[in-house]
């Protein structure tokens, strides 16, 4: 499935529920919210100095904590760092999934693309090697938004680390102050 294949995705799932976004939000999901705000994530193949940073800055982190591990990572180090989240899609998956990952050098001449999380070949050991950090593996696509570091810390300051999207009770993204 390719980034515009995720759009298509999920732009069939933005339009339920049908009719107007609930009183107080903009948006009636993070599909719908992702559709207007959200791109296709490209990546480059990093440089040698981005490798380094990457091993030196962004640590291996435990399956299944995607939002966690990326903004953890995003609070160390802001100046390079964003923070994204959105949908991911791999070749052994059947859908996409709501995940969180990063971006080294955004706005630069070389943005690449980091997941903390994921690993290339699940049943190979946890090294910088079996993760993404660069170019996208064949197969792999990612769509969403990079969200800026002050919604991070705000999201930590609750307590919590978690999806800035789907954040209850206040959904400050998908209600009409978020953007």
């Amino acid at each position: 499935m390719s980034g515009e294949e995720i759009r298509s995705y999920l732009e069939a799932l933005a339009s339920f529920p049908r009719g107007e976004p609930p009183k107080g939000f903009k948006y009636r999901n993070i599909y719908d919210y992702l559709m207007q705000h959200g791109a296709v994530m490209e990546s480059r193949p990093a440089t040698k100095e981005q490798r380094q940073f990457i091993r030196a800055v962004v640590k291996s982190r435990e399956p299944k904590q995607c939002f966690y591990n990326a903004q953890d990572a995003v609070l160390g180090e802001q100046n390079r760092l964003t923070y994204c989240e959105g949908f991911w899609h791999g070749p052994r998956l059947p859908i996409p999934i709501h995940h969180g990952w990063l971006m080294l050098d955004v706005g630069g001449e070389n943005p690449v693309l980091v997941d903390p999380t994921l690993r290339i070949e699940p049943t190979q050991p946890r090294r910088w090697s079996n993760f993404v950090a660069g170019a996208l593996p064949e197969g792999w696509a990612y769509f969403g938004r990079a969200f800026p570091g002050t919604s991070v810390r705000a999201r930590w300051r609750t307590g919590e680390a978690g999806s800035l999207l789907d954040w209850p009770p206040e959904w400050p993204y998908l209600r009409e102050r978020g953007a």
